[in-house]
């Protein structure tokens, strides 16, 4: 039986880090978990709860606002007009300040990156939105007409310190929707060339920049951040190549995460929270999605890497997922030796694999954590509700999908320090002829692979890629 007690400081060594790769490339080979029927897919039959999406859905979502619907179009539309299916407007953020709470806002292909294409759109009251319809709005397809938010990199001044759709502040209380958007940062992100070290074979970049780093830096935000003044939903999209968290919010009531791709970001997923920190806690849901190649955060690879973060003060659903590849592990209960009391965990009928740092991650005492996979989720006492889990031995239709060089470059990723000290260099002499200490050099940290640039239309390819778990077509 493989099992992962190992216990590990908040920031692993570079040993560590070794160890935790290897340890995720002999889970692939091995199957845990509760025994069950397979099909293809090499998931259990597990009874699949809830309505699925599909790409190809009805032109009036499910689930929409009772208020007034407002048309958006940005290759059609116009400002000016006045944002009906005939007339549409032409920026997302327009018809937001336009709209009323409650209002629906359907938006047709095009990239939305806000008022003058300033890089963020700022949701100010609660409103639904979804993307993906045709130009005439009479069908809608989110996979084929893309409403896309693909941020240029010289937008990245002008979005400084906001999220691509960044949620205000003490709006009024409702409840929010974003549906059918395609959320991309490859562009906007400073990446290492081909030619450099941290570039692997077949891989599109080297690694992302850190802080500061490039000509313009990459940002460091979530795709969707901020104050949530009752309910979120985030259904029917894509969160690809990001230098921090897909989604990240303190909710008044909740956050509902379904049906979602989530490849190639640092620190996490899914990160949210109960906004008034006190009972009704807030419900977090996260199911339905497929997320892969979550990356530490910093090319040191010390913390942090996390599928979906369960905090304090919320209660956590977490079900019918693919969560593989991600660093520090696949859920992250770090936090729950800080529970305030009377929070709940559900985790279900989720499906692992080749997570570095095991399926979950829970708190041992002394800053230390034990890094365990499925098979031991029935010894975890915060887990309030437990049913089917597998670590997968063979992801069979994910690996004809996966991109295969971005894969074997993140499985055999090393990372070292070098000190480029020398004794006898010029200084140094000057220095000990004065008495003076010498001078230490500088450390560089060199990577084989760090967050490099995920290929979008891979990352797409996730939607149905295994029947009944994970984000579908």
């Amino acid at each position: 039986m493989l099992i992962a007690l190992v216990v590990f400081s908040a920031v692993p060594s570079q040993a560590q880090f070794g160890n935790l790769v290897r340890s995720a490339k002999k889970v692939v080979s091995k199957v845990t978990g509760t025994e069950g029927t397979s099909n293809e897919s090499g998931a259990t039959n597990a009874d699949a709860r809830g309505v699925r999406s599909s790409a190809a859905a009805s032109a009036s979502p499910a689930g929409e606002g009772s208020g007034k619907t407002w048309y958006v179009s940005k290759n059609a539309g116009n400002n000016r007009n006045d944002g009906s299916k005939a007339s549409p407007l032409k920026n997302l953020q327009k018809a937001i300040d336009m709209a009323a709470p409650g209002d629906n806002i359907y938006c047709a292909a095009g990239n939305y990156i806000g008022q003058l294409d300033k890089g963020f759109v700022e949701i100010s009251k609660p409103v639904h939105i979804y993307g993906g319809y045709s130009e005439d709005f009479s069908s809608r397809d989110w996979l084929k007409y893309r409403s896309t938010v693909i941020v240029p990199s010289d937008k990245n001044m002008t979005a400084r310190g906001k999220a691509p759709f960044q949620l205000k502040d003490n709006m009024p209380a409702g409840n929010i929707t974003v549906d059918g958007f395609i959320f991309d940062n490859g562009e906007s992100n400073f990446y290492k060339p081909q030619s450099d070290e941290s570039c692997p074979p077949g891989c599109l970049t080297g690694r992302v920049g850190g802080v500061g780093e490039g000509n313009p830096p990459s940002t460091f935000d979530p795709f969707i951040k901020g104050v949530v003044p009752g309910f979120l939903t985030v259904r029917n999209c894509a969160f690809v190549n990001n230098t921090f968290t897909g989604v990240q919010c303190s909710a008044v009531k909740g956050v509902t995460v379904d049906n979602c791709i989530f490849v190639a970001l640092q620190m996490s997923a899914v990160e949210c929270w109960n906004r008034l920190g006190k009972q009704p806690w807030a419900e977090v849901v996260v199911k339905n999605c497929t997320i892969l190649f979550m990356w530490p955060r910093t090319k040191t690879f010390e913390t942090m890497g996390y599928g979906v973060r369960w905090r304090s003060g919320s209660n956590i659903t977490v079900e019918r997922n693919v969560i593989g590849c991600c660093y520090m592990g696949g859920i992250d209960f770090g936090h729950t030796s800080n529970l305030r009391g009377g929070e709940t965990s559900t985790i279900r009928d989720n499906l692992f694999f080749a997570n570095t740092g095991g399926d979950m991650c829970v708190p041992a005492g002394n800053s230390n954590f034990l890094h365990i996979f499925a098979e031991d989720f029935g010894d975890v006492d915060q887990i309030t509700t437990l049913g089917e889990n597998k670590t997968l031995k063979d992801p069979q239709n994910l690996k004809n999908v996966i991109d295969k060089s971005y894969l074997e470059g993140y499985l055999n990723a090393s990372s070292k320090k070098s000190n480029n000290f020398d004794r006898n260099s010029p200084n140094n002499q000057f220095r000990a002829a004065l008495g003076m200490n010498l001078d230490g050099g500088v450390e560089k940290v060199h990577v084989s692979m760090f967050n490099s640039r995920y290929p979008l239309e891979k990352a797409l390819e996730l939607f149905g890629a295994v029947k009944g778990y994970g984000a579908q077509r």
